[in-house]
């Protein structure tokens, strides 16, 4: 994707500031508390960008794969696995044609990628092929109906250049129906988007919260910024 090559290089400069290492926190527990993983297993990181999620799999320890369709992204993602001595594959490749054989992986993880994928259920449906029997996905996205979908929105119509301006953005229902038989919803990112900044102890008590009344209540109660499912692949499935 060219519009990611032209972003490769500056992509990780908002989680160095104090927002956006709150934001990458709270993201990652939820994808974490989601996927259960486990030292050794072999992992597919699908829409790897920079290798946010790839270099800590690669790092707790599982044979890792990053797939992006943007060079300029991988080639940020090889330069910090370089730099941090990390041993992960890195390929160019398409969601919806995947160079792997059926069953391959452990674990399938996807995090703010399906929004920019043009055919999720199918993108799905590959990630599932290539998962071994009793693996699971995991999928993270941003979330339409909440504070942060309002952002994205505002900076798709005001730059049409923006990435936000081919994303799409989902709902839990819309989630839950790319492939049936989802394990799990959980939602969280109560954080407003800034400014004004706050504090990380009141922006975690805030955040608390919220993940407390949402996924107690079965995402009836709050709107959360991003939205983490979880499929598992049935043991008698090849």
């Amino acid at each position: 994707m060219a519009l990611f090559n032209k972003i490769a290089y500056r992509y990780d400069q908002w989680y160095q500031t104090p927002r956006g290492s709150c934001i990458d926190a709270i993201q990652k527990k939820l994808v974490w508390d989601m996927a259960e993983v486990t030292a050794g297993e072999r992992v597919l990181d699908l829409g790897c960008g920079t290798g946010n999620y790839t270099l800590e799999l690669a790092r707790y320890g599982c044979v890792t794969t990053g797939i992006d369709l943007s060079a300029g992204m991988l080639a940020a993602a090889k330069s910090k696995a370089d730099a941090a001595n990390c041993k992960i594959d890195w390929i160019e490749a398409d969601f919806l044609k995947l160079p792997f054989a059926s069953a391959t992986f452990d674990f399938v993880l996807s995090v703010t990628a399906f929004e920019f994928v043009a055919d999720p259920r199918a993108a799905l449906l590959e990630a599932m092929r290539v998962l071994k029997p009793g693996g699971r996905v995991v999928i993270g996205v941003l979330a339409r109906d909440s504070a942060w979908g309002d952002l994205y929105r505002k900076e798709a119509r005001d730059n049409p250049d923006s990435v936000f301006a081919a994303a799409r953005l989902y709902s839990a229902g819309e989630l839950r129906e790319l492939f049936p038989d989802c394990r799990c919803i959980k939602g969280g990112l109560f954080v407003p988007p800034g400014p004004p900044e706050i504090e990380v102890v009141e922006a975690m008590a805030l955040e608390n919260m919220g993940q407390l009344q949402y996924n107690n209540s079965n995402g009836q109660i709050g709107n959360p910024g991003f939205l983490v499912a979880r499929w598992d692949k049935p043991f008698d499935k090849i």
